[in-house]
Order: C-alpha cells, then sequence, then structure tokens
C-alpha cells in the first residue's frame, strides 16, 4: 500500500477469518485473503479511493474501494449482506500481526500445500455463525439488522443461503420472514 489512505476502525472488528474461496483465491492473487467483519459507523478512512464492481460466484457481487493511486483494495461491501457492514483487507492494516483470522472458511478449496494452523476453527464451505462468532458479534449485527430499512435480495436462493450462513439467526428469520432454506 502506498501510504495515500489511511483508515481507523474505532472499535475493533467484529470478526476476522480468511477466506480459501477460489474467488478470493483469484482476485488477492494468494492463497486466501483475510477480512475483518467492520460496521462501517466504525470505519473511518482519508484518502481517494474509487469502487468496482466484481461479481461473486452466487452472483450478487460486491464493490471493492480501492486506492487511486496504487489500486490497493481497502475493502468491500457484499451486494448480499444488507447490514452496514463491510470487509476490510487484512493485509491493509499497518500491523497485520494484530488480527490472526479466528477461523478459516472455505478450506474445501484451499491450496493442498496450505497447512491450516492447530487449533483454529475451519469451514469447508461459509461459516455457521453460532460456532465462528462470539455472543456480543452475533448481538450486535442483530441490532445492526434491526436499524436496516431494506432488503433487496439478489440471487435469491443462493443469496439467501448466504445471509442465513453469515448473519444470525434472529436477524435472517426475521429480514427473511421465515424460518430456514435448503441448502
Amino acid at each position: 500500500m502506498c501510504g495515500n489512505v489511511r483508515y481507523e476502525i474505532k472499535d475493533g472488528p467484529l470478526f476476522v477469518h480468511a477466506c480459501h474461496c477460489t474467488d478470493c483465491q483469484r482476485l488477492s492473487g494468494s492463497a486466501f485473503v483475510v477480512l475483518l467483519g467492520v460496521a462501517k459507523a466504525d470505519f473511518e478512512v482519508k484518502g481517494n479511493l474509487s469502487t468496482v464492481t466484481n461479481p461473486t460466484p452466487s452472483g450478487a457481487g460486491y464493490d471493492a474501494s480501492l486506492c487511486t493511486n496504487c489500486a490497493t483494495i481497502i475493502w468491500r461491501k457484499y451486494h448480499f449482506v444488507d447490514l452496514p457492514l463491510i470487509a476490510v483487507r487484512g493485509g491493509t492494516l499497518d500491523d497485520a500481526m494484530l488480527a490472526p483470522p479466528a477461523y478459516h472458511m472455505f478450506t474445501k478449496s484451499k491450496q493442498p500445500w496450505f497447512e491450516l494452523p492447530t487449533g483454529v476453527k475451519a469451514f469447508e464451505g461459509w461459516l455457521e455463525p453460532s460456532e465462528a462468532w462470539s455472543p456480543s458479534t452475533l448481538q450486535k449485527l442483530d441490532e445492526m439488522g434491526k436499524h436496516t430499512q431494506t432488503s433487496t435480495l439478489v440471487a435469491p436462493r443462493q443469496v439467501n443461503m448466504h445471509i442465513v450462513r453469515l448473519m444470525s439467526k434472529t436477524f435472517t428469520t426475521r429480514r427473511l420472514g421465515r424460518e430456514g432454506f435448503d441448502d
């Protein structure tokens, strides 16, 4: 990162994970990407950014905010997440060692030469919120959901499944109005 963009995360991340999906591998040029889930209200940025929209396997896509000088992606806003929540790239922190992943996801597609750390939770696909996130994170996500006015879903079956896996069950069932989805 060239230093033209600086940011502050005021209240710390809600979660930190390593994603091994093939999309993250391709777009990061690495074996996985470390992402910090941060409430948008807790994120303050200075510097010039541009935004590009990239596709995802679900079809929902995401907006990537990047430095206009060096094109480093600073954060993403996933379209299927209807919360004021962003995913900050861990490698853009001044000291990335301060945010080690609490879990790894999409390990089914991880590179075979990468050994998962001992004692860290791993999920073959999307995570299970109650297994990955702390009660305080689940509560904060639920509170964020209560203050969200709209619910726009793009690719209903796939996106709904992703939201179920990404958000707390209370938020999901209230927002979508039904108790569950087929996998």
